[in-house]
């Protein structure tokens, strides 16, 4: 009886042990969290009212100036300025790397970290060995302009840029919150249909090419490339072009088409006719021997419409909607696309010119404002922001202002499109366009989730805020809390002076 009261007594002890101990640890919170958008998802919604919907944002000299510059850096591929050895993010000799050298520092790159595959098993130094051996960079460059005229090419299907010669992926950090699918590091980028590339290496099995694009370099599947003669560059460039205005359709086979095309927002192809009800439109086809040729089929005005469309807020919120709800595409994988991505497609259907990534959409897209946190706290932002306070930072061009997030030692590594500020009547929140994949969740310092929109939105800067976690321990890591956030006037010359400094 004696030892059944002891045994008693112990079992209870450790009942309230464990319940205190249960008592001061938050629920369980899921590692990856799916939540809506936490704003009305239309753009119309957002203009400002003193902003005339069919009024311009910009004067027709600076269209003129944006739409000339656009041009040059779109077709840079296939000038004479352009090298085979070099790479160069713009078209005016600046900026450029060594193509040998970028390819094998992103080999060094992975071969320190080799990834994971899609069966997240840890891929192998002999795998990488074998993709390294094809890339048969000995030989840099195996395609020439000055010995061959395969040197130049257009896309003919939608194509994915490696960074190096695979389809199979690299994940890095399996078991971080926020890594793995659908963060492929291998996935460079995309290119539509009628892009115009230089081919500067062939790889040993014949089945990619390492091209430069616009503003891009990287491994594409050499059955998505036409070479081109200088009578087709000719002709492909003597034409005024269309652009679709929804986010994809497709051209369904006929006479001239004989397998369906997808035709996705972004994409660039020259007319040489336009009705009352469509445009007939020169698409890129390959013939027997790889070399490019077209064909002319007619596009509906529902489909697409001159480019360069005429940047009103009009435009912009239709644009925006027809991306609203796309999912999200690191790199753009799937033919979705990411933050940078998003914003390239939307500035290029109005003839503006963005490089690729977020951090050199900042950079070169206008003149850059840096607020640090350590020097500007997140109330002092909000503040900024929101028009209390006007320090060191201009008047917010709804359309026009580019918003980026990052910190001192990665830089800047997201970016949004600034639209205006909600409710408009008393203005509280910064609303913004994204295509992003999620906020951190937080327990105390430590990211332990993802609160995932997975798509392109309209948010608030503050838009994990919107989470029921009050009481539960778990908090999110907004906006506003990055480490560093950079303004980028779009209409204003560089920052010549801050950009000297990132780059010394």
């Amino acid at each position: 009886m004696k030892k059944a009261i002891i045994i008693f007594i112990c079992f209870c002890l450790c009942a309230l042990v464990i319940y205190f101990y249960t008592s001061k640890i938050p629920p369980k919170m899921p590692v990856n969290l799916l939540i809506a958008p936490n704003l009305p998802q239309d753009s119309f919604a957002f203009t400002p009212k003193n902003l005339p919907l069919k009024k311009p944002l910009l004067s027709i000299a600076q269209q003129t100036a944006f739409h000339k510059a656009f041009l040059k850096r779109y077709y840079y591929p296939w000038s004479a300025s352009d090298t085979p050895t070099q790479y160069c993010l713009t078209a005016d000799g600046q900026n450029c790397k060594s193509v040998l050298t970028f390819e094998n520092e992103m080999i060094t790159v992975f071969l320190k970290d080799l990834g994971y595959n899609n069966d997240y098993q840890a891929n192998t130094k002999s795998w990488m060995d074998a993709i390294v051996a094809n890339m048969q960079l000995n030989t840099f460059p195996n395609v020439n302009c000055n010995t061959s005229d395969m040197c130049h090419g257009i896309t003919v299907e939608n194509t994915n840029i490696r960074i190096i010669p695979t389809m199979n992926p690299s994940y890095a950090k399996i078991t971080e919150p926020g890594e793995a699918y659908p963060f492929d590091y291998i996935q460079e980028s995309n290119l539509w249909l009628g892009t115009p590339v230089m081919i500067v290496q062939q790889s040993k099995d014949h089945e990619w090419l390492l091209i430069k694009g616009p503003g891009l370099l990287g491994w594409v599947p050499t059955k998505s490339i036409a070479f081109v003669s200088k009578d087709f560059i000719k002709e492909w460039q003597n034409h005024a072009m269309v652009t679709p205005i929804l986010l994809k359709f497709t051209i369904n086979p006929n006479l001239k088409l004989t397998t369906p095309k997808i035709i996705y927002l972004g994409s660039l192809l020259p007319y040489i006719k336009h009705t009352a009800n469509s445009f007939l439109t020169l698409l890129p086809v390959t013939d027997a021997n790889q070399q490019a040729k077209t064909i002319s089929y007619n596009l509906s005005n529902y489909l697409v419409t001159r480019w360069p469309l005429i940047p009103t807020p009009q435009n912009f919120n239709l644009l925006i909607n027809q991306l609203l709800g796309m999912t999200y595409g690191w790199g753009g994988i799937g033919f979705d696309t990411d933050c940078s991505g998003t914003i390239q497609r939307l500035f290029g259907t109005f003839g503006i010119w963005l490089p690729r990534d977020s951090k050199n959409q900042l950079d070169f897209g206008g003149y850059i404002y840096p607020l640090p946190l350590s020097t500007y706290p997140v109330a002092v932002r909000q503040a900024m922001f929101t028009g209390s306070s006007n320090a060191q930072l201009p008047s917010l061009k709804p359309y026009l202002t580019l918003i980026g997030f990052g910190d001192e030692k990665n830089g800047i590594g997201h970016v949004a499109l600034y639209l205006g500020k909600y409710p408009q009547n008393s203005p509280k929140q910064i609303v913004i366009f994204q295509s992003v994949w999620g906020d951190k969740i937080m327990q105390g310092h430590m990211p332990i989730g993802r609160a995932i929109i997975g798509k392109a939105a309209i948010t608030t800067m503050g838009f994990g805020t919107n989470l029921d976690l009050p009481n539960t321990g778990y908090s999110t890591d907004t906006l506003w809390q990055k480490p560093g956030i950079y303004v980028t006037d779009l209409t204003k010359p560089q920052n010549t002076i801050w950009l000297k400094q990132q780059n010394s």
